[in-house]
């Protein structure tokens, strides 16, 4: 019974697939950091990111990559958080839990069709794409907070880093307007922020925990 229950838990926070190997979690967050990027830029093959939203191209010709490319995003930043959190002892339930609903809205934004004749089910796919990045970018928020409450030196950089990361899309946004650009550099930049969380700011600190 015991064992029946520590399995649950390792498959809730991650570890079951993440193992707590550094090889391992190295390799995974490398095919993450990759993967997320190279799928998110595929986009810009299919149609100008200038013209057209991610939501357009995706509904217009390339439903089924786009249905892929959400379930695979939406997985690996799912478990690429959840790996961050567990590395650094991080339980808090509230950002597991929007982890856990980002994951789910992002999955029915793709799966939710955009398209005018179906204006209800546009609305709603609109409405699951901002609440997949409000939930996420909520969570990190407050597993950054985390960090700064124990060691504000270290969580300072990684706040620096995250608002430049969440920045650079928002000004995309400014300069480009609602297009698949600011969208494409969202998903882009987030990965690379993870990734460089994990392994250039706070891995060079490994007494993090220790106030």
């Amino acid at each position: 019974m015991v064992k029946k229950k520590e399995l649950l838990k390792k498959i809730y926070f991650g570890n079951f697939i993440i193992s707590d190997d550094k090889k391992i979690s190295l390799s995974f967050s490398i095919f993450a950091v990759i993967t997320i990027p190279l799928l998110s830029l595929f986009f810009v093959e299919l149609e100008s990111p200038f013209d057209f939203t991610m939501s357009y191209m995706g509904n217009n010709g390339h439903r089924v990559f786009f249905i892929i490319w959400g379930n695979i995003t939406a997985v690996l930043l799912g478990l690429f958080a959840i790996r961050t959190y567990n590395t650094y002892q991080y339980h808090d339930k509230r950002s597991r839990v929007l982890v856990g609903l980002a994951y789910l809205f992002l999955v029915l934004t793709v799966l939710l069709p955009s398209v005018d004749d179906l204006p209800i089910l546009s609305s709603l796919h609109t409405l699951c794409a901002i609440a997949f990045s409000a939930c996420f970018i909520i969570s990190l928020t407050l597993f950054l907070l985390y960090i700064r409450s124990i060691n504000k030196k270290i969580g300072l950089k990684g706040l620096k880093l995250y608002f430049a990361s969440i920045g650079i899309p928002l000004l995309a946004l400014f300069l480009f307007g609602h297009c698949g650009v600011y969208e494409i550099l969202f998903f882009v930049t987030i990965s690379l922020f993870l990734f460089n969380l994990n392994y250039f700011v706070l891995s060079k600190n490994n007494n993090i925990l220790n106030k």
